[in-house]
């Protein structure tokens, strides 16, 4: 039986802020050597401030 392993990764991108102040997220998931990037689109997703934490 193989062991297979995976990783979930989350980055908010904050080099693409709409004029509203919200930026999408990118999603990277690893399983074994094989990799996938998604993004969310920052419509309803998450307001950042860059003085106070994230807020979704």
């Amino acid at each position: 039986m193989s062991k297979s392993t995976f990783k979930i990764l989350f980055y908010i991108r904050k080099n693409q802020v709409n004029k509203e102040g919200k930026s999408g997220i990118m999603i990277r998931l690893t399983v074994g050597k094989s990799s996938v990037r998604c993004f969310l689109k920052p419509k309803s997703i998450l307001h950042w401030n860059f003085q106070q934490k994230a807020t979704l």
